[in-house]
Order: C-alpha cells, then sequence, then structure tokens
C-alpha cells in the first residue's frame, strides 16, 4: 500500500490525477490516509470503506452505481 500510496502523491503532483475517490477495505483505507501527502489528500473527494476484492468488475459496478 505504501508504494500506492506514492504512485498516487506522484500523479498528483505531475497533475494526471485531480480528484480521487478512495475505495479500499476499512484497514487499508486507514492506512492510505496516513500514508498519502497533504496535496493528494486535499484531492480526495471521497472515501467509501468497503471490501471489494473478490467481487467480479460488473457487481462492484452494480454496488456503487445502483
Amino acid at each position: 500500500l505504501r508504494h500506492f500510496a506514492e504512485n498516487l502523491d506522484r500523479h498528483v503532483q505531475q497533475e494526471k490525477i485531480g480528484a480521487l475517490l478512495l475505495i479500499a477495505p476499512p484497514r487499508a483505507l486507514g492506512f492510505l490516509r496516513k500514508a498519502l501527502s497533504d496535496a493528494t489528500r486535499r484531492a480526495v473527494v471521497g472515501e467509501l470503506a468497503h471490501d471489494y476484492v473478490k467481487l467480479s468488475l460488473p457487481e462492484i459496478e452494480r454496488r456503487l452505481v445502483g
């Protein structure tokens, strides 16, 4: 997760990401909050503390849109 947070930070710095919605299991989300830079935290427009790892893409889309 630390590597993921570093990648997000880099993309925000390079202005490749302007807004970010974090969706992760609760523990991972807590870690990400602490690991992200201030600039990346400001880019976060929302958070969803759910574990969708084992779901298919159509099921994830249904849950997020539905």
